[in-house]
């Protein structure tokens, strides 16, 4: 489903602004009457600045899919990147590679790159979202590859 992302504009702190991404997640989920969402886990980074940031806008999308009552499993990055590539390491390029033979679809060419080009974001970003998509019914959606042996492993949370 086409998605429009309408935040623009200053903040006047990081919790203004994570407030307005969880509010716009949200409003997204209930418009399309979405239940139950997979999430990617935390990728840790030598930039703990940045993760701090990331762990305190998860923590308030958390929140606000508990006040929804929309449910969630969480995936490990290297989880998803086993069942795209058969890789729990795949790089940036491998996950572009993975999405391009399962999706019939050359994203390097949507956003005018080579195939040969280092992905840049969005496109990594977007092939690692489809994976995660998929993630709950990856052994049905995805036809090129055989993921009776590695299925990502999710943590089921209730609230």
């Amino acid at each position: 489903f086409p998605v429009t992302i309408e935040l623009s504009g200053a903040f006047g702190s990081d919790g203004e602004r994570y407030e307005s991404i969880s509010e716009w997640v949200i409003k997204i989920l209930n418009q399309h009457k979405v239940k139950h969402v997979g999430i990617e886990g935390y990728a840790f980074s030598r930039n703990w600045n940045s993760l701090t940031m990331l762990a305190e806008n998860m923590g308030l999308l958390k929140y606000y899919l508990y006040k929804n009552s929309i449910t969630y499993d969480l995936y490990s990055p290297s989880s998803i990147k086993k069942c795209a590539s058969g890789s729990g390491a795949a790089d940036k390029r491998m996950m572009v590679a993975a999405y391009a033979i399962d999706t019939g679809h050359d994203i390097m060419g949507s956003f005018g790159k080579k195939p040969t080009d280092k992905p840049i974001s969005p496109i990594h970003d977007i092939a690692d979202s489809y994976y995660l998509a998929c993630s709950a019914r990856i052994g049905n959606a995805v036809q090129n590859r055989d993921f009776s042996i590695s299925r990502p492993k999710a943590k089921r949370r209730k609230t």
